[in-house]
């Protein structure tokens, strides 16, 4: 019978509450030379490697830019979560304002006391709440319907953001074997410390051998990546801002999770003239989840 506690009992071991810092010790960093597992990386360009105890796993090291790591997270901000095709979590739950308006606009404007009426038997929620606490998806390209685990007649979807898929497309040209994936779907996660993603694969695209692409921005996080079964006990990286994985051959359909986020590590460039802006982004990681959902 499997051992479904191995993996388990590495999610427990980084899990920690809110600001506190687990035991880094076995947590592999590929900014320090001298953390544990580095002798692992095999090195196929400068800041590019392969990791050699997880075959198929590319990690990409600082490879988003400052600058389209604002742009990146600006174009969800300001304009994908205030179109309503784009799925949330609170999208149920909460009659938000759209189009012109937002949660977010509300926010980063001073209006975080107001507040937003809930669809009974929810309550109103202020805006402040909604944006720093209740925020956790949206969905981008095709829309992932969560009950049903299927991906919905593509033409209801809204189009691929072009910035992101022309990046993320350019790296899977680059680095792996497959030269015509293409960006047809995201899910952007929003995490704080003290936030987690239970171990899991993700299967419900038609065809499992393309590659899933994992980018990163914001808090730092601990990343746990083992193999086809809980069984195997996952190796343990570090993920900084602008850290791009790409998962390919065995490691698409290992089984991966998120215990730890890192509290106090956003980078100074990510901040802004603006305290609203500050406050949100010095205390979230931004995950951008992107796959290929048709075998065409």
């Amino acid at each position: 019978m499997e051992n479904v506690n191995v993996f388990r009992a590495q999610e427990k071991r980084y899990k920690c509450p809110g600001d506190q810092v687990p035991d880094m010790s076995e947590v592999l960093d590929t900014k320090d030379p001298n953390s544990y597992g580095f002798d692992c990386l095999q090195a196929i360009q400068p800041d590019v490697f392969m990791y050699t105890k997880v075959p198929g796993l590319i990690i990409l090291r600082n490879c988003v830019s400052p600058e389209l790591q604002k742009h990146l997270l600006e174009e969800i901000m300001f304009g994908q979560l205030q179109d309503a095709k784009n799925k949330t979590n609170l999208s149920p739950f909460h009659k938000l304002p759209l189009v012109t308006d937002s949660i977010w606009r509300r926010y980063y404007n001073g209006k975080e006391s107001d507040l937003v009426e809930g669809i009974p038997p929810t309550k109103p929620i202020t805006v402040d709440r909604l944006i720093q606490k209740k925020l956790r998806w949206i969905t981008l390209g095709e829309q992932y319907d969560w009950t049903e685990k299927v991906y919905p007649d593509p033409s209801l979807s809204p189009p691929f953001p072009k910035t992101l898929a022309k990046f993320v497309e350019d790296l899977v040209q680059k680095y792996t074997d497959f030269p015509n994936w293409k960006a047809e779907a995201a899910i952007v996660n929003f995490y704080s410390p003290g936030d987690t993603l239970s171990a899991h694969v993700d299967e419900s695209e038609e065809d499992l051998t393309l590659p899933l692409i994992s980018l990163s921005i914001g808090l730092d996080c601990i990343y746990l990546i083992g193999g086809s079964s809980r069984s195997e006990v996952p190796t343990a990286l570090r993920l900084h801002s602008g850290d791009v994985v790409i998962m390919t051959g065995l490691s698409r359909q290992a089984f991966h999770a998120v215990p730890k986020i890192l509290a106090s590590t956003t980078p100074s460039y990510l901040l802004t003239e603006n305290d609203k802006w500050n406050r949100w982004i010095q205390t979230k990681r931004i995950n951008f989840n992107i796959r290929q959902v048709r075998n065409s």
